[in-house]
């Protein structure tokens, strides 16, 4: 499986990604007609948001302790299931978003357009008022603190970087 980073190709990935996604301040996506279909739980919004930053296959075990490392493995393992099921609708269709599989599970490539990759592509350009019209006010996944201790490291250390 190939994944896709958010500063991946994102000008030709813009031209045919049916999915938009900010990243910046709270979490929102968006289908290719422009309807929100952010996820209702916290969870699920962590989980996609994690793996469109990590942009590569993510093992099951790895996203079940970033979100549930507070519970018995077999409990969190169920809880990710859950969550893919909650998920399911962005994993099938002509274009899906994500590719979920027994042992991993990924955003595939050229699906979907972020806010920071648009940001990244224009680092170390000359188009700082096209950079700065793309800043949305807040952090990194500003609403989706407090969702496990992982999960809250990961996102502070991803805060630090960006």
């Amino acid at each position: 499986m190939r994944g896709i980073g958010v500063a991946a190709e994102p000008e030709r990935a813009t031209e045919r990604a049916p999915y938009r996604a900010r990243l910046f301040g709270e979490f929102i996506l968006t289908a290719p007609d422009g309807t929100d279909i952010t996820p209702v739980g916290r969870k699920a919004r962590a989980l996609i948001a994690y793996l469109l930053v990590t942009g590569a296959p993510v093992s099951r075990e790895r996203l079940s302790g970033l979100l549930w490392g507070d519970r018995g493995e077999e409990q969190a393992r169920a809880s990710l299931r859950q969550t893919f099921y909650e998920l399911r609708a962005l994993t099938v269709g002509e274009a899906p978003l994500l590719a979920v599989d027994r042992t991993h599970a990924q955003v595939i490539a050229g699906r979907v357009v972020t806010d920071l990759g648009r940001l990244q592509a224009l680092a170390g350009t000359t188009e700082a008022d096209a950079a700065a019209a793309l800043v949305v006010p807040g952090d990194l996944l500003s609403r989706l603190d407090d969702i496990d201790a992982d999960f809250d490291q990961w996102l502070s250390e991803e805060r630090s970087r960006r």
